[in-house]
């Protein structure tokens, strides 16, 4: 699904598919960023909360239910006291910049294991691991 909102509104794209395609929440996966894990970092999750990420927030709220597969994929936090939206809109550094596509290639292939082997093996495939900047 590419979504035609702001990232802080998923929700409303999310719930018109869910209410046309007649989906439950363990049909979803979501892939989003992390502030709270380091750059190319990944972490499958089943459920759990928003932690503080406005689109996830709102996908809860719309839905009702929290019991979505994410795939999260670590950005790294601002300097101490730097503003967190600008942060996740700014460009990627120049180091990060040499292993993005790396990053990109591994986001989606962990969504493809959650697809074709479920969340649970991909967790364990998936979780924890890095991509060097």
């Amino acid at each position: 699904m590419l979504p035609q909102t702001f990232m802080n509104l998923s929700g409303a794209s999310v719930g018109s598919a869910f209410k046309s395609l007649k989906l439950t929440p363990e049909d979803l996966v979501v892939v989003h960023d992390d502030i709270d894990q380091p750059f190319g970092s990944l972490k499958i999750r089943v459920g759990g909360g928003h932690g503080g990420h406005n689109g996830i927030r709102h996908i809860c709220q719309v839905l009702g239910n929290a019991d979505f597969v994410r795939v999260k994929v670590g950005v790294g936090r601002p300097y101490p006291g730097g503003d967190v939206a600008q942060f996740v809109l700014s460009t990627f550094a120049a180091s990060e910049q040499k292993t993005l596509v790396s990053v990109i290639v591994d986001s989606a292939s962990a969504v493809e294991a959650v697809v074709e082997r479920g969340p649970l093996l991909a967790m364990n495939e998936f979780n924890g691991r890095v991509v060097s900047i």
